[in-house]
């Protein structure tokens, strides 16, 4: 039997996403909008997501499985009405998809974009310092989704995404096992 979490920490979490919401109708509103991002470890790497491109980060329960997908393609959850695809970025890219963890989280990507999905989460990171960090010359070997590759003062690389691509990306639509 799984026991609830401490109320200590679910206050926390709804002030964390009072704040991401309070962000994301900044970044709505501003004409600098497209400089705000969302900081998050996938486990494998650090991201960058643009503001504009995101709705919220939620702490679901594991994602309902569905057969004969990729195993990247973690399975499906109920949120606002909506079925949502839920995606191991990280498995995505060809590293072992490990199993849900209660700490993991989603960030779901937003309504305007062509489809519902939600990217699995390790940690939601601080934002790097945007005049710390240093453009990195293109990995030829790299999608296009992402759109840059920057290094902050620590040598961390960030990988700047573009969510709308990423979801436009062929083989991210081909989630059926071969």
């Amino acid at each position: 039997m799984a026991h609830p979490e401490p109320r200590a920490r679910r206050p926390a979490l709804r002030e964390f996403q009072q704040r991401l919401a309070q962000r994301l109708q900044q970044a709505r509103q501003s004409p600098a909008g497209l400089s705000t991002a969302i900081a998050i470890d996938s486990g494998c790497g650090h991201w960058l997501f643009e503001l504009a491109q995101t709705a919220e980060i939620i702490a679901p329960p594991a994602p309902t499985p569905v057969p004969l997908v990729q195993p990247w393609y973690l399975g499906l959850i109920h949120h606002r009405s909506e079925m949502t695809g839920v995606i191991d970025l990280d498995g995505f890219l060809g590293t072992p998809v490990v199993p849900w963890r209660a700490t993991d989280r989603l960030l779901v990507l937003a309504a305007v974009l062509p489809l519902r999905c939600a990217i699995r989460v390790a940690r939601v990171q601080t934002l790097p310092d945007r005049a710390q960090l240093r453009l990195l010359a293109r990995d030829p070997a790299s999608p296009p989704w992402i759109s840059a590759r920057l290094a902050d003062a620590d040598g961390r690389c960030w990988n700047s995404v573009d969510a709308a691509a990423l979801l436009l990306d062929p083989a991210f639509n081909d989630i059926g096992r071969p």
